[in-house]
């Protein structure tokens, strides 16, 4: 809940970025900020692949991790690079997905250098991640077949798919579960992770 309230207002980004260069959504309700449409689609998918890309790995794996000391320093000086990254990539030309994509990979790599403990959570939440996006998407084109055609930028594709699937699209949810998945772990200092069921059981001992 905490990295998806903290992630929800992200979904400015599709006003200012997305929207100009990669794709154009469709909206049941639309608002116009600064001419670029707007729905509350983008609140409601931030709010909810920020908390899923947090806890994918915890939930499957029914892991159970030890909070220590709070990493206030060294978490705002990752995010700042992250944005600071962001914005060198994307005012130097590159289009606003792989922009985003390669500085969530840049602030997750800095994040398991300092903490190695996070190593299995990074990797484990991006390939998830990975196989849970492919399974959704090959859904919602079985219903939407034209989707790519009507809602992305042609200029911003490079035309590789994999199951028909843009690998822009790909690349970005594994990059951000490789954020989302320790950047709460990183900012609370967790401790080695271990089963839910074992925590479970002492306490019950206690």
């Amino acid at each position: 809940m905490f990295v998806s309230l903290f992630t929800a207002p992200a979904a400015l980004a599709q006003v200012f970025w997305f929207y100009k260069d990669y794709w154009r959504p469709e909206y049941a309700w639309t608002i116009h900020i600064h001419g670029v449409p707007f729905g509350i689609e983008e609140i409601l998918f931030s709010f909810f692949v920020g908390g899923i890309g947090a806890v994918l790995y915890e939930v499957c794996f029914k892991k159970k991790y030890r909070r220590g000391s709070v990493r206030l320093v060294s978490t705002s000086a990752i995010a700042l690079f992250g944005i600071l990254f962001f914005m060198t990539l994307y005012l130097s030309g590159l289009i606003s997905i792989w922009a985003s994509a390669c500085s969530l990979i840049a602030a997750s790599l800095a994040m398991i250098v300092v903490d190695r403990d996070l190593r299995m959570d990074w990797l484990m939440s991006s390939v998830l991640m990975f196989f849970t996006v492919i399974f959704i998407y090959l859904i919602w084109f079985a219903v939407y077949p034209d989707a790519v055609q009507k809602l992305w930028v042609p200029s911003g594709l490079s035309g590789t798919e994999l199951f028909g699937i843009p690998i822009e699209e790909l690349v970005w949810y594994t990059s951000w579960a490789m954020f989302s998945g320790v950047a709460y772990e990183f900012f609370v200092n967790a401790g080695p992770y271990t089963k839910r069921k074992a925590v479970a059981s002492r306490r019950a001992n206690i």
